[in-house]
């Protein structure tokens, strides 16, 4: 799949992503950026509008697909939403660094999936040392909820910028 995540963000081409933990559904997007371990998917809702970054488990990729209908359908939809391309700097590093990096020095809150997607943990990011990830948790109304700790090596997907996210950024202030 490495060579097919290096063509789709060489191209910039919009495509479906379809992985284990959901095998009925896809994240669609543009590939930011990949190695062995993740990738980053700059993300688009099912009606077309901008939904942040999304960094996933290379691995768990199971297909993906390009140039079809649904495809076609968001793309004659991104403009109507004004669906713009947003920079996430790379400089490098591994994936997972270059999420952690964007997350941390923007101070953004992030939705940080272990399990397979049965346990989430979202907040701000305070800490990521000695294999162990810290997040200063936020509720729904984006209240301060105590912390989380779970490994690096557990996590299944980070999610940043997307409509819920930004939701509790501003509930948060």
């Amino acid at each position: 799949m490495l060579k097919v995540l290096k063509k789709l963000k060489e191209e910039q081409t919009l495509a479906e992503i379809y992985d284990v933990h959901s095998p009925e559904s896809c994240t669609v997007g543009y590939v930011v950026d990949y190695d062995d371990d993740f990738y980053i998917i700059e993300s688009v809702t099912p009606d077309g509008r901008y939904d942040g970054f999304q960094c996933r488990v290379t691995d768990d990729i199971i297909k993906i697909q390009c140039g079809t209908s649904y495809v076609a359908a968001l793309e004659k939809l991104m403009p109507f939403y004004n669906f713009f391309r947003k920079e996430m700097p790379l400089d490098g590093k591994t994936v997972l660094q270059q999420v952690f990096d964007y997350v941390g020095k923007l101070k953004k809150i992030c939705t940080v999936v272990v399990g397979g997607g049965d346990c989430y943990l979202c907040g701000y990011i305070s800490d990521v040392s000695e294999g162990l990830i810290t997040v200063e948790k936020r509720n729904t109304r984006g209240a301060a909820d105590g912390i989380g700790i779970v490994r690096v090596e557990d996590i299944d997907l980070i999610s940043v910028d997307s409509e819920d996210e930004i939701k509790l950024e501003i509930l948060s202030k």
